[in-house]
């Protein structure tokens, strides 16, 4: 599902349309009833920097948000790096990351009962830079930054090897 996004250039006259992937996606099937999975993905989650916002039993989902200043050394972002590995940036798109001030990264975890008490994981993460005009000052500008997956695919390990860690380890 794609999401619009009208860039108005007033200067120039024109208008112009910026596709962008609203979210990317990573599903499992983990071998492990939901209320360990719930658990899991809670604990990876925040050893990873995020802070959980919204964790329901009731439907299973927990959302959380991973928040990033940008420092600029000799004009080169420290968060490059990390958003090389975590998004899409195409060529076209340097110049606004490149001047991010700041970005986020909003990961869902859906988790749904499967068969034989497993449970079905869905990860999407959405990625929003940041962009301050005027010496970082003012209201920021959001650049929406395609996810690529990595995140998505990197969490469900980790909640898998927590889960493997924790079967395996003996009873306290």
């Amino acid at each position: 599902m794609l999401s619009e996004m009208r860039l108005g250039l007033a200067i120039l006259g024109f208008s112009t349309i910026v596709r962008v992937s609203s979210a990317a996606a990573y599903s499992a099937e983990l071998d492990a009833p939901p209320d360990r999975v719930r658990e899991a993905a809670i604990s990876s989650l925040e050893e990873d920097g995020f802070k959980i916002s919204g964790a329901r039993r009731s439907t299973g989902d927990v959302t959380a948000r991973r928040a990033r200043v940008v420092k600029y050394t000799d004009g080169k972002s420290d968060a490059a790096a990390d958003l090389q590995r975590i998004a899409k940036v195409d060529p076209n798109w340097q110049a606004d990351v490149s001047s991010l001030s700041e970005y986020y990264v909003t990961v869902t975890v859906a988790m749904r009962p499967a068969e034989n008490d497993k449970t079905l994981v869905k990860v999407s993460a959405q990625i929003t830079g940041a962009n301050r005009r005027r010496g970082r000052r003012g209201a920021p500008m959001p650049v929406p930054i395609e996810s690529n997956g990595v995140l998505e695919k990197e969490l469900v390990d980790h909640i898998q090897n927590r889960l493997t860690s924790s079967a395996n380890s003996p009873p306290s």
